[in-house]
Formats: structure tokens, sequence, C-alpha cells
């Protein structure tokens, strides 16, 4: 009797594990719905990443490609396209070509937009991933260029149509160390240090009209940063300055690029 009861006992546990089973496989197999997204216009998204020595490591590697998921799905819902580049002292490659190698989603609505766009998402994903890799080998790693943005920056928008350029949003990703033949911020600063070299450096490019977003300004990969000063606060005044001096509209995001540092 004892050993029967023992079986049903047992009978019963695993009927309810496998029904819990079930219920965890069905959750599973329920696809995620699709990130929010407002389209208020097409949108035009030219995302560049600093890969200079600071810039080499796996978070900064993981959050750079998940602006690029982002803004990928962004501009294939919108109906936009995405230029992306990646950058280190030595030059610029491109990860992703802007319209001619952007993709289209058919849908009448925005929800059925997001939907064909959760789909191919990941296999276009694997293709940048595996590119944006590839230009980490073909550029050096050392030394830092933050301000070479500006430039790489202007030349892609320069390649849209001229009823783009306003609804053109750059993302600039990037720990904002400078270290040149006449400016090293890799030392102690203080925002009045920053905010006077920033004067210093010609304005070099017009950006006027465009959104810029700063991500990831003071997070460095490897050795912590140099202590004293406002370090942090200081790099972020100096890439704020020097964003603004071109004409664009700028501003310091942490690294989720939901928060405003300013």
């Amino acid at each position: 009797m004892k050993n029967m009861i023992l079986s049903k006992r047992y009978l019963l546990v695993a009927v309810a594990a496998s029904a819990v089973l079930a219920v965890l496989l069905a959750v599973s197999a329920t696809p995620k719905p699709p990130p929010p997204v407002t389209c208020t216009a097409t949108r035009v998204t030219v995302l560049l990443g600093g890969v200079s020595g600071s810039q080499r490591g796996p978070t900064q590697r993981s959050r750079f490609l998940a602006h690029a998921k982002n803004s990928l799905y962004q501009s294939t819902v919108c109906g936009g396209s995405a230029v992306i580049e990646v950058w280190s002292t030595a030059g610029s490659v491109r990860v992703l070509w802007g319209r001619n190698d952007t993709i289209a989603v058919a849908g009448a609505t925005t929800r059925s937009r997001q939907l064909a766009a959760a789909r191919v998402i990941p296999a276009a994903m694997g293709t940048i991933t595996a590119r944006y890799d590839a230009a980490l080998s073909d550029l050096p790693a050392r030394g830092s260029a933050f301000l070479a943005w500006r430039t790489i920056a202007a030349d892609a928008l320069a390649e849209l149509d001229p009823a783009q350029r306003p609804v053109a949003a750059v993302e600039v990703v990037d720990d904002g160390v400078q270290v040149d033949d006449t400016i090293n911020l890799n030392r102690p600063l203080t925002t009045a240090d920053a905010t006077q070299i920033a004067l210093t450096v010609p304005a070099a490019v017009d950006l006027r009209g465009a959104a810029v977003a700063l991500v990831g300004v003071g997070e460095v990969a490897g050795p912590p940063p140099p202590a004293g000063g406002e370090w942090v606060a200081a790099v972020r005044a100096f890439a704020l300055a020097t964003c603004s001096a071109t004409g664009a509209n700028c501003q310091v995001l942490g690294a989720s690029a939901s928060v405003s540092d300013n």
C-alpha cells in the first residue's frame, strides 16, 4: 500500500513538472514583441564608432553593436537608411553604406513593418558584426582621435540628398579622449581646463541642422582614467563644446543612449 501511495505521488509530481515545462516551452516559443518606434519622418541615421586603443574592449564592442542594431531597426521600420562607420587614428571603415546597403521591408502600417524588421534584423546584424570585427583588424588600436568624428560625419551627411539632411540623426559612440601633438586629454583635468582647450580647436566642418548624440564619453576600456581633477565631467565638457562649435545640436548621453548627462 505504501509503495502505491509513493508511486501516485511521484506520478503527480511528474505530471506537474510536465505541465510547468509545457508552459515554459510555450512562453519561450512566443515571439517577443518588437521594440517600440515612432516614425515621424523618414529616418536617416549616421552611426560612428571610435575604435582607438581606449575603445577596444568587450563592453565597448557590445555597446556599439547594440547601437548599430537600434539604428538599423529604426531606419528599416521608418523607411530610411543608416550609415555605420568606425574610425581610429589611421582612418575609417564603412560597415554599412546607406540606402544601397539598407534593409527594406514591406508593410502598410508601422506595426507590420516592426514585425517584418524583427524577423530580418538578426541576419543583418550577423553581417554587420562580421564587418565590424574585420574593421577592427584593419584599423590600428593605438592613439585616441575623438575629434575625427566631425569630418567623418560631415562626409557622410554630404552624401545625402538635401531633403534628407534635416531628418538625419548622428550618433557618435566614443570615450571622447583626444591625444595628439597639441591636445592631451589623457591627464587630470578640470571642466575649466577642458573648456579652455576646446576653444583652441577649429570648427573645421559645418554641421548646422544636424542632431548629434555623443554616447559613452568618459567611459574607457583598459586602465582607469586619470585620477584627480574632474576627468569625466571635463572630457564631456570638451566633447560638447567641440561638437557645438560645428553648429550642430549636440547632447552628451550615458552609455545606454537614454539618459542625458547634460
